[in-house]
């Protein structure tokens, strides 16, 4: 396999990527956000970071990424699709 490349063939990048721009499309009462396809739960700390109380539950298929982002978050929730 090409370096830079995981399991399904995406780059790497693809699961680290940073999207601010979503913050700001967070209704700010918003008590729980499902983060599908969170990678490595950059985005997941993120608004845990800027919205105070709030519950984010991240589903992600890759196992190393998922793994990635329980230790990122301190949360765990698991599921398969």
């Amino acid at each position: 396999m090409e370096e830079g490349f995981v399991a399904g063939m995406k780059q790497k990048s693809y699961y680290v990527h940073t999207r601010t721009d979503l913050l700001g499309l967070i209704p700010k009462d918003a008590k729980r956000i499902l983060d599908v396809g969170c990678g490595e739960g950059i985005l997941g700390r993120q608004i845990k970071e800027s919205a105070d109380g709030i519950e984010v539950i991240g589903v992600e298929k890759d196992e190393g990424s998922y793994k990635t982002a329980v230790k990122k978050t301190g949360q765990r929730h698991s599921g398969r699709y």
